[in-house]
């Protein structure tokens, strides 16, 4: 729990044209989770959008953004991710963002994906630019704390 109401260092508000469309959390990961992988990396990158923006590259260029702030904060600190290996939508984003496959294992009845992701000076993610589909006007990231 952060020591000041609304406050979380890590964890992101993801809005267009004022509109909450989604999150982002880069949060500790859970020591009891099934598969949990701590000698990977101490830090798990997780997001949640609203279906009907799907497809659009908000989260492409959301997540990017939230891992440029990680990558200042905690430089050469590695990012974990999980996904269900069904979910396609999940796959893509994490090769976009230059996660490496680890392991696959099963969990909660399904297989599972886990990959890192080492930033270091430099990096750039294999996201191509959003500007170039139409879409809606640009999101901005939002933190909900400060520095």
């Amino acid at each position: 729990m952060p020591e000041v109401p609304g406050r979380r260092p890590g964890f992101f508000v993801v809005e267009l044209d004022g509109t909450t469309i989604g999150t982002i959390q880069l949060d500790p990961q859970d020591p009891e989770r099934p598969g949990n992988r701590l000698e990977a990396g101490e830090t798990e990158l997780g997001y949640l959008f609203l279906p009907e923006v799907w497809g659009y590259g908000y989260a492409t260029e959301a997540c990017t953004a939230a891992l440029d702030w990680f990558a200042d904060a905690l430089p050469g600190e590695p990012v974990v991710l999980y996904t269900q290996t069904a979910n396609v939508r999940s796959m893509r984003l994490a090769a976009k963002l230059g996660f490496s496959e680890l392991e696959r294992f099963t969990a909660y009845g399904a297989e599972q994906w886990f990959g890192v992701l080492h930033k270091i000076p430099g990096w750039q993610s294999a996201a191509t630019s959003c500007k170039d589909r139409e879409r809606p006007s640009a999101t901005s990231v939002a933190r909900t704390t400060t520095s």
